[in-house]
């Protein structure tokens, strides 16, 4: 049978008790081939589970997807299960489950020696926000002079386009812009992601992505010290003359610990399941080992 010229088949059903036909259609035929997602265990790709994919286990044991989570749903409580519980400064407000900010009063994550932004390592930042002005919505220094060095991401506009940006020493590394005002008064979604190993930045405003952005220069030694939500950690740096502490709300802000897809950014504010929790219980732990350890054997191909 030559099944390249097929375009229909018609099987007729026999056999006691039983008539009719059965159509098929568009039948195509694949060689073996590797998908990984169909290989319960594989964490390295390779359609093999093995001693290499119990190493990536090993390599994030106990890690949790987030590094923080605020839903302000509790004050400045921190969900993630690593209680970074927040900091007020400047007498902060918590109304209906949303941080409101006036540009004098900021919130403080205390991360200490687990600041992620010193580039050595996956990191993404995610919130939804709410203003009409030009604002810092995070930040990240060792302290305010000058010779040390800073993050910042922002939300401005020239006019048109309008932009979110991540920049570090009044530099920007990266941004991604829109075609609706972000600044309305209206709420709207900023995530960051970076990938150590490419040393790339990619914006999402509003789920819309911006070029992926290799870092240059590299990032700055930003390790041990205090994230700030909705200001400047360094105000030795302006960023920019028209960006400004933020004056609006903040709500859903996470840390994650590895770097989200566009498929991720466009499930928030669901949290996706961080590298190695393959079952998605929010920390790599035995739970997950025994997955790995129940699947070890040849190379599995699909179909």
């Amino acid at each position: 049978m030559n099944l390249q010229n097929i375009t229909s088949l018609t099987i007729g059903i026999g056999g006691a008790g039983s008539s009719g036909l059965v159509y098929i259609d568009d039948i195509r035929l694949y060689p073996s081939r590797c998908i990984p997602e169909k290989v319960p265990g594989d964490l390295t790709g390779d359609c093999i589970v093995d001693l290499d994919d119990l190493a990536v286990i090993a390599d994030n044991w106990l890690k949790r997807p987030l590094s923080v989570e605020y839903k302000f749903d509790s004050g400045f409580l921190d969900t993630s299960g690593n209680n970074r519980h927040g900091v007020g400064q400047n007498n902060p407000t918590v109304a209906d489950g949303i941080l409101k900010l006036n540009g004098t009063n900021f919130v403080d994550i205390p991360l200490g020696s687990d600041n992620p932004f010193d580039g050595s390592r996956d990191f993404s930042i995610a919130m939804d926000f709410k203003t009409d002005t030009p604002g810092i919505l995070l930040s990240s220094a060792r302290n305010d002079e000058r010779e040390n060095h800073s993050m910042s991401v922002y939300v401005h506009h020239w006019d048109e386009p309008y932009s979110g940006e991540v920049i570090y020493d009044n530099y920007s590394v990266g941004s991604a812009t829109v075609e609706d005002d972000p600044l309305d008064g209206e709420w709207h979604n900023m995530v960051v992601t970076y990938d150590a190993d490419r040393e790339l930045f990619i914006v999402y405003l509003d789920g819309m992505a911006g070029e992926a952005t290799e870092m240059n220069p590299p990032i700055p030694g930003v390790t041990a010290d205090t994230v700030r939500i909705g200001g400047s950690l360094n105000i030795a740096y302006p960023y920019d003359e028209s960006v400004n502490d933020l004056t609006g709300d903040i709500d859903n802000i996470r840390i994650f610990n590895f770097t989200l897809t566009q498929v991720d950014v466009n499930r928030l504010p669901i949290v996706p399941t961080g590298p190695a929790d393959l079952n998605g219980d929010g920390v790599v732990d035995q739970a997950d080992q025994d997955i790995v350890e129940a699947n070890i054997g040849p190379e599995k191909l699909w179909p």
